[in-house]
């Protein structure tokens, strides 16, 4: 083989490494049928057990992953055993960034640390019947950047929302594009909209 057919197998090999583990995700959990209790996908959630339903479907979904994870993993490893081969070798690349991307926090808050940590579910529970509620006619909702409150506006937890597996506005194709690149977390950064 030359080179250039090397470098290309090694690429290749490398995305179904990546692709793999977030199929439960990306496109499990993206039925119709799922979505019949949550409005459409860039408006507000309203903080309600539907929420939390789907919030724990899509846990379970990205901890699927784990298992799906080994198939690439047993297979380059076996295969690197015997030969070293690019393909498997970008299998190993690709599968085994996952799952870096799994075990190393990228935040020191428990709140934030992977796709959907139980820490937010919790945080957002606590939210359906608040102890403490802002206003009269508390309403809290899940924004893009913020659980707000829909009747005062108060923010009320500084946390980016993250996909949640709705039918995204910008496409199948663009929506599941980002929906992997970004791996599930949403694309702002906490505490940017604070009013």
């Amino acid at each position: 083989m030359s080179l250039n057919s090397d470098i290309f197998l090694l690429i290749i090999s490398g995305l179904i490494g990546m692709i793999i583990p977030r199929i439960p995700a990306l496109f499990f959990s993206r039925f119709p049928h799922l979505e019949r209790d949550l409005p459409p996908h860039p408006d507000p959630l309203p903080i309600n057990s539907s929420l939390i339903q789907r919030m724990l479907l899509i846990r379970r979904l990205h901890n699927l992953g784990w298992v799906l994870v080994l198939l690439p993993l047993l297979l380059s490893y076996l295969v690197l055993g015997v030969s070293p081969e690019p393909f498997a070798l970008g299998l190993l690349v690709g599968s085994g960034w996952w799952v870096l991307s799994r075990l190393v926090p990228t935040a020191s808050d428990p709140i934030m640390r992977g796709p959907l940590p139980m820490a937010l579910i919790q945080r957002v529970n606590e939210f359906r019947q608040p102890k403490q509620p802002c206003c009269e006619q508390c309403e809290p909702q899940f924004e893009v950047r913020a659980i707000r409150c829909a009747a005062c506006g108060k923010v009320l937890l500084s946390v980016t929302r993250p996909d949640l597996g709705r039918v995204r506005c910008d496409g199948l194709l663009l929506g599941t594009f980002r929906c992997l690149i970004l791996d599930g977390s949403s694309p702002f950064e906490v505490g940017a909209d604070e009013n």
